[in-house]
């Protein structure tokens, strides 16, 4: 015999939830205006900053590295969104970072992803290229596009 799966409860109002924060997993909503609220005056944006802080970790960050250079767009997503430092370079491959690597192998989902997630969209690998150099380079115009939109020097 199975057993339900407990109800979650808004963090707010104590209604029943149906989403839940995208950053920590850890809090709750019934609806968009009670995870505002929460947001801005209940507390919850220094116990997910908290959250991100703990979760950015040496294995998190390397495995937001991989899973760029993999191009799984929802692990990406999901890792950089939760804390994982998303301008991590990675020391055994010229210190390039997520950007950079999404950037060179055309992976525009996962582009955006980190772009939105707070990615320098200017910071270089060791050999000086940025990730618009590399994305150029490699003709991928739909990633060019999107850092020149975001104002890639």
């Amino acid at each position: 015999m199975d057993a339900a799966a407990p109800t979650r409860l808004c963090d707010h109002c104590g209604a029943v939830a149906v989403s839940q924060c995208v950053r920590c997993k850890a809090a709750f909503y019934c609806r968009r205006k009670c995870q505002k609220f929460h947001w801005k005056r209940g507390g919850h944006k220094q116990v997910c900053a908290a959250a991100a802080a703990a979760f950015n970790t040496p294995a998190n960050r390397e495995r937001l590295w991989q899973a760029v250079y993999h191009g799984h767009a929802a692990a990406a997503r999901d890792l950089a969104v939760r804390g994982a430092d998303v301008n991590y370079r990675h020391p055994v491959n010229r210190g390039s970072t997520p950007l950079y690597v999404a950037a060179a192998m055309g992976h525009d989902a996962i582009v955006r992803a980190l772009l939105d997630a707070g990615a320098d969209k200017d910071l270089a690998a060791e050999g000086g290229a940025s990730p618009l150099h590399i994305a150029t380079e490699k003709n991928h115009q739909a990633v060019v596009r999107m850092l020149l939109d975001a104002g890639a020097d």
